[in-house]
């Protein structure tokens, strides 16, 4: 049985690997842990988040349904299935899982990121405008991010 520092430790240890980039340390750190305790749902969340970060979006979108079994109304779970969906294309299917996210979450500014870029990648400008414009309103220091920089970009390139 581990103790609630141990645990925390080790979460604290993940994040921080995962934060440098040392994604094959993080994982063999969260392999380690799980030996021990393989249904520890907030390491199984840190994994799934590597996997979406090395673009694993297979592995992602498995670890995710997974998580999602054991609760079905968890909008992080949503979120991590709807950004698996949007890393392997499957732009009709993100869009569900991130709305269904939203409205789980009153709002979540990731996931009406990534409405914005499933909108965007499908061709339904307007809509991607919408998700962005929201972000302003939740945010607006959000103006000056990069992500909505690249958004922006991505979306005047596609209307070209």
């Amino acid at each position: 049985m581990l103790t609630w520092w141990t645990k925390r430790k080790t979460m604290i240890e993940i994040q921080r690997l995962a934060h440098e980039q040392n994604h094959e340390r993080a994982l063999q750190t969260i392999e380690g842990y799980l030996e021990k305790n393989p249904n520890d749902t907030n390491v199984l969340i840190e994994k799934t988040w590597i996997f979406l970060e090395t673009k694993q979006w297979s592995k992602a979108l498995d670890l995710a349904n997974a998580l999602q079994q054991t609760d079905a109304q968890h909008p992080v779970f949503m979120l991590l299935i709807g950004e698996a969906l949007y890393g392997l294309k499957e732009y009709e299917q993100a869009i569900s899982w991130l709305k269904k996210c939203v409205d789980a979450s009153g709002g979540n500014l990731k996931a009406e990121y990534l409405l914005g870029l499933c909108y965007t990648a499908g061709g339904n400008f307007d809509m991607a405008t919408a998700y962005f414009e929201n972000l302003v309103r939740y945010d607006p220091a959000i103006l000056n991010s990069r992500l909505l920089v690249a958004a922006e970009s991505m979306l005047q390139e596609k209307q070209k």
